[in-house]
């Protein structure tokens, strides 16, 4: 037996510590942890790793497909091209083809546009399917956050909330841009966005924190895969080597993990930081107009000399601005959190080799892929309307044209008519003028009157 273990009897007996012919003989992340925190002199880290090929695995894991699997991954990549796509960008286009002269306002479309009727109803359905995603995405990791997750998959959650979070808030604000206004709709978005940020704030307060002794083995466990076997560099929560070896055991016996003793705040500081969000695009919008009214009245010349040039109004050309920023700033955050993800997936599949089971194409994945159908579907009928639309715009074109032409020839006979009436009737005088001067040879009497005419023979 060890020279560690404890003297006193508690409650709930010690597992019998390993031997030379069973060291190896752990099957999970919690039994690797318990193994090493009850024998520390027995178990030098390095040897340790050295002696047992499957301890990075154990600490690391193998992948998870069910969040980090290739299905699951086009489903995330098509998520943010849609979330950027059918959002900023969206409201970009909407707003600058919408950009009549005579409307002063920032992000107001006309019902009667062709974007209206056709388009946004597939970015309204397209915005509350990104919420549904992030929504069981988080749900998902709540539940696996509240086990003793491996290293990479935890590092993986974290990152994926983040961008799950991130696809919600450009959704959400695209809304304010591209929706029609419906208070149904909006109240529904509204309570997908609370509760996506509530899922967030269980989320990035659910951190693991190990007591003493596991923690402390775990972190050797972590330095040794990491430093000289390639594993990717993960943040655990790590506590400070305890005095003895026996508070270390006695600590580590009542429970394998506990949360953090400042999640509360975290999960109220979480919340509070959703609401300065939300806030803070209130905020903007409204400096918004103060801002073009602002420029209107420090720079008066040059401002309302552009708005002239690009034929907008002020607050136009304010709305138009902003969103263009968003959709910049919206892109690179989404493309970096991509980027991360599929990153740090390829660093776990690189260490673990053969046995990493993200690669594997099963019912999940196909299913995760198969779910954006509808919005496929939505999109080809969206472009399928908008090119009808255009088409019958075409086609209408031309018949307006046609008529304009046929009108114009219709004046042009007309004018030759009327060219022609004149020249009649200038025969028809001469000829009447021809037969008078020919009665004024007839024969007179003395008072003036014509003389009687012997009838001609006919």
């Amino acid at each position: 037996m060890s020279s560690f273990a404890p003297t006193s009897t508690t409650s709930t007996p010690l597992p019998p510590l390993p031997t030379s012919s069973d060291a190896c003989s752990f099957e999970d992340l919690d039994s690797l942890i318990d193994r090493a925190v009850q024998d520390w002199a027995g178990y030098n880290m390095s040897l340790l790793v050295q002696t047992c090929s499957e301890v990075c695995e154990v600490a690391f894991g193998t992948g998870n497909p069910d969040i980090s699997g290739p299905g699951a991954m086009v489903s995330y990549v098509l998520q943010g091209l849609a979330s950027i796509t059918f959002g900023p960008l969206l409201g970009f286009l909407s707003v600058f083809i919408a950009s009549e002269p005579d409307l002063d306002s920032y992000f107001a479309l006309p019902k009667a546009l062709w974007m209206t009727e056709y388009v946004l109803p597939t970015a309204t359905s397209i915005h509350q399917t990104n919420l549904i995603i992030a929504l069981s995405v988080l749900v998902s990791s709540v539940k696996r956050l509240q086990t003793t997750t491996p290293l990479a998959e935890r590092a993986l959650i974290t990152g994926l909330v983040g961008y799950q979070m991130l696809a919600a808030v450009i959704g959400t604000a695209s809304y304010a841009i591209t929706h029609e206004q419906s208070r149904g709709r909006s109240f529904l978005v509204t309570i997908y966005m609370l509760t996506v940020g509530i899922l967030y704030a269980f989320v990035t307060a659910s951190k693991q924190a190990y007591f003493p002794a596991r923690g402390y083995a775990l972190g050797n466990i972590t330095a040794v895969c990491t430093t000289d076997y390639g594993w990717p560099a993960v943040e655990i929560n790590l506590a400070e080597m305890p005095l003895t070896m026996a508070q270390k055991i006695a600590k580590a016996q009542p429970k394998r993990y506990k949360y953090d003793e400042n999640a509360t705040a975290e999960f109220f500081g979480s919340i509070g930081l959703i609401i300065l969000l939300i806030v803070i695009i209130i905020c903007i919008l409204a400096i918004l107009q103060r801002f073009a009214e602002f420029l209107g009245r420090a720079l008066p010349g040059p401002y309302y000399a552009f708005c002239q040039f690009v034929g907008l109004k002020p607050r136009r050309v304010a709305g138009i601005a902003a969103v263009a920023v968003w959709t910049v700033l919206s892109a690179f955050l989404a493309s970096l959190a991509l980027v991360a993800l599929f990153r740090l997936r390829d660093q776990h599949r690189q260490a673990s080799r053969d046995r990493y089971a993200d690669d594997e194409w099963g019912f999940g994945q196909v299913m995760a892929v198969m779910a954006w159908i509808p919005v496929f579907q939505d999109i080809l009928e969206a472009l399928i309307g908008t090119a009808n639309y255009r088409w019958e715009l075409r086609v209408q074109k031309k018949q307006e044209y046609s008529k304009l032409e046929g009108g114009s020839s219709d004046d042009s006979d007309h004018d030759e008519e009327a060219a022609s009436a004149p020249q009649s009737s200038s025969v028809n005088t001469a000829s009447s003028q021809g037969a008078l001067s020919r009665r004024e040879t007839w024969p007179r009497n003395e008072s003036g009157g014509y003389l009687p005419v012997a009838a001609t023979p006919r």
